[in-house]
């Protein structure tokens, strides 16, 4: 989740969003998540919660943008 642009000219900030995104990749300190073309973080969400629903069903913090 996160409050970051949608478009190029930054007019959409300061609007809570959410998106499920898949985990594309797992490095050593990075997360990749979503496509980052069509569907993945935005300019505007660093800093923001990267939330993970574990199996148990409790949403946890999994990483930090």
């Amino acid at each position: 989740m996160g409050y970051g642009a949608t478009d190029s000219a930054q007019t959409t900030t300061g609007e809570r969003r959410s998106v499920a995104l898949n985990v594309t990749q797992v490095l050593p300190g990075e997360i990749r998540l979503g496509d980052m073309r069509f569907r993945g973080i935005c300019y505007g969400d660093s800093g923001g919660p990267a939330l993970n629903t574990g199996p148990d069903g409790i949403e946890r913090v999994g990483g930090v943008h």
